[in-house]
């Protein structure tokens, strides 16, 4: 059998390839062909969220395609400048070998043709069976392996450390924050560590430059904000080196809302205790985890993080509880099976 790859990019190194599909691949030492679009030969193709649509939709009927959509596009309305601007944009940046107004239009296309969408989060799979698709799976990240269990003590040491990991483009969402931490008692108020790239594109990902820094001090003007650059071989310990972890996300942003867990997830097998916005997957896993951490109004981050950053023996329950969680519900293991299920 030839398998093909049509990835986040052609290096495999983006987060989404190396915790995906890839992971597998690897782990189970399974070889694979990458490729940008349908080719002769080819009888299973992997095909990534930023593949080239345009073509993977029309792939040969012979060939089994898999749908990776790690992202909730399809609950968005399907009107809307942006709507119709997003397929210009990544015809622009290249990603789409033509243009579209109809982007969300073109991904429900590619559901239907694929002969399994995996995605990430309950919510989302609502919505890609809404379009017809035959067969949609759950899978959620795979953590990296030498991220486990690197967080194992929690007693302060000086401030307060209060972190937030992820993309650049979602550092604006530390805006939640600004009215629970200035509530905070003085002797709790923490420093917040920023682990993302230091700039970043905004417009479509791939134009334009922002300064990471000053849009932080823009979401909290009042705190002391320090980004540490990420890097693949260092920012999980910049993460653990922290006392607790924030997810903050607006309830009312559609795409904020559904998704999934895979953050919460990761961070939990780091160790880290975790607060997070009150999306159904944090929710959700939350109550799994028998914490009451899932955030929707300014007095439940005031009072979470009051009583985490006050208190050693919190944190450590909160982040004991996660870990059992994940070694549960989504470890490395049960991650890869699910994997194994699609591509048998």
């Amino acid at each position: 059998m030839e398998l093909g790859y049509a990835p986040y990019d052609p290096t495999l190194d983006a987060p989404g390839d190396r915790r995906r599909f890839v992971s597998w691949a690897t782990d189970r030492g399974v070889d694979f062909a990458v490729t940008e679009r349908p080719q002769p030969g080819i009888d299973v193709a992997v095909v990534s969220s930023v593949a080239d649509l345009v073509r993977w939709r029309d792939a040969p009927s012979a060939t089994r395609v898999v749908y990776d959509l790690t992202d909730d596009y399809l609950g968005l309305p399907a009107t809307g400048l942006k709507n119709r601007a997003r397929g210009v944009a990544k015809f622009l940046s290249g990603e789409l070998s033509r243009p579209t107004l109809r982007y969300r239009e073109l991904m429900a296309d590619m559901c239907r043709r694929a002969d399994v969408v995996v995605c990430t989060s309950s919510l989302q799979r609502e919505h890609v069976e809404a379009t017809g698709a035959r067969d949609v799976r759950i899978i959620l990240d795979c953590y990296e392996a030498d991220t486990l269990d690197l967080k194992t003590t929690y007693r302060l040491a000086g401030a307060p450390r209060l972190v937030w990991e992820g993309l650049p483009f979602n550092v604006g969402t530390l805006e939640l924050l600004r009215e629970p931490l200035r509530s905070v008692p003085p002797g709790s108020r923490p420093w917040v560590h920023v682990v993302t790239p230091p700039t970043f594109r905004p417009y479509a990902r791939r134009f334009g430059r922002r300064s990471t820094i000053d849009v932080a001090h823009g979401a909290l003007p009042d705190e002391q904000v320090v980004v540490h650059p990420w890097m693949r071989d260092s920012y999980a310990q910049a993460v653990a080196d922290c006392d607790l972890a924030v997810i903050p996300l607006p309830l009312d942003d559609r795409f904020a809302f559904a998704k999934s867990a895979q953050k919460l997830i990761s961070l939990w097998a780091i160790g880290m205790p975790v607060i997070t916005s009150a999306t159904p997957a944090y929710e959700e896993a939350m109550r799994g985890a028998g914490l009451d951490l899932a955030c929707r109004t300014t007095a439940d981050w005031t009072r979470a993080l009051t009583r985490l950053l006050g208190d050693e023996d919190e944190r450590r329950h909160a982040a004991q509880a996660g870990r059992a969680f994940v070694e549960a519900h989504a470890s490395r293991e049960i991650m890869l099976a699910r994997w194994d299920d699609v591509m048998a």
